[in-house]
């Protein structure tokens, strides 16, 4: 692995659910700290960390990703010692079932489990299980045996392994966004052209809301919004309907639920992109949001522009990527650094 795949795959590896990214927050933190100029960390829970560049902006420019995964919260716990959850983000309750899992901050491991197939009616076996048939399983004897162990409240995190496989492929859990998490790392350690605001931001699976509170600290003129997105090349989508495909490079977004983006600065970019030989394609979706959606609208606004990684099985186990789509991913951010002055 090289060294951006190294800190993908320890972030990754990381448990940390919408309002639960603490030992995340801690890592980057520390991470990050020999090369910031001014770290905070706000109330809501965001990590804001200044990198000095060669020269001053006019206005604040920032790069933002999310420390957080979709998961769970246990809910209940019955009787028999099995613990009932309700998602937290976008989930596929298919997802779920027969998985391994983390709960609470410890990590104590279980798994998902629901009716074995063999003892489903036909009806049932037509449908998956909705989340008041699905349940976590720790072991326990009983309620008063689970209670020694979990209480209500605690995170459910997927289990997950880092892996290469297949023609330089990278599969990890939380690839939705600790690779992009992992980026910002890489870039800040480099020498920058100009200031630049960095903000790895909490709760985005769930509202956007940590994006909301930080773009009222630092007020950037022009924002970037590094993400994964779903990947949909597969032979049950019509080629006309992938919304992105794996080898083709880092995503552009036009427009999604949460943001017009910019016209001024994609037309500059992906001009600029062309220029640089940056390998990149449009998404070609409107589904799905990111930390934009915030940025956009809070506190006046700002110029957002959002670069993507092409992610197949998203919010999963084994989210994938192909990893010279990440390295197109990089060298656009670094692209964004260097022009955003121009656009002034």
């Amino acid at each position: 692995m090289n060294d951006l795949m190294k800190t993908a795959a320890m972030l990754c590896d990381m448990d940390g659910i919408c309002g639960y990214e603490d030992d995340v927050r801690y890592c980057i933190r520390e991470m990050v700290k020999p090369y910031a100029q001014e770290i905070l960390t706000d109330h809501m829970g965001n990590l804001l960390v200044f990198v000095r560049g060669e020269k001053r902006r006019a206005a604040p420019v920032l790069i933002c990703a999310h420390m957080d995964e979709v998961g769970a919260i246990v809910f209940r716990v019955s009787e028999d010692g099995l613990l009932y959850i309700k998602p937290v983000g976008y989930m596929d309750r298919r997802i779920f079932l027969g998985k391994r899992v983390h709960i609470g901050r410890n990590g104590l491991v279980g798994v998902i489990g629901t009716k074995a197939i063999q003892l489903c009616t036909p009806e049932e076996k037509r449908y998956s299980p909705n989340m008041t048939q699905i349940y976590v399983d720790i072991g326990a004897t009983d309620r008063e045996d689970a209670l020694r162990y979990v209480q209500i409240g605690d995170p459910v995190t997927l289990e997950g392994e880092c892996l290469e496989f297949g023609d330089r492929r990278f599969m990890a859990k939380a690839i939705d966004d600790r690779l992009l998490c992992a980026v910002m790392i890489h870039l800040l350690r480099e020498p920058l052209p100009y200031d630049t605001w960095f903000a790895f931001s909490v709760c985005e699976e769930d509202g956007l809301r940590g994006a909301e509170a930080y773009t009222d600290r630092i007020r950037p003129r022009y924002a970037m919004a590094l993400e994964g997105t779903s990947a949909a090349d597969f032979p049950s989508v019509s080629p006309h309907l992938s919304s992105t495909r794996l080898r083709k490079g880092a995503v552009i977004s036009l427009v999604d639920r949460g943001t017009f983006y910019n016209e001024k600065m994609l037309r500059t970019m992906t001009k600029a992109a062309d220029e640089s030989g940056i390998c990149w394609q449009y998404r070609t979706a409107i589904n799905g949001r990111t930390d934009s959606g915030a940025i956009s609208i809070c506190s006046g606004g700002a110029m957002t522009f959002c670069v993507s990684v092409p992610t197949r099985y998203g919010h999963s186990q084994v989210s994938n990527v192909y990893w010279p789509d990440v390295e197109q991913a990089v060298r656009m951010a670094r692209l964004f650094i260097e022009r955003t002055e121009d656009m002034e």
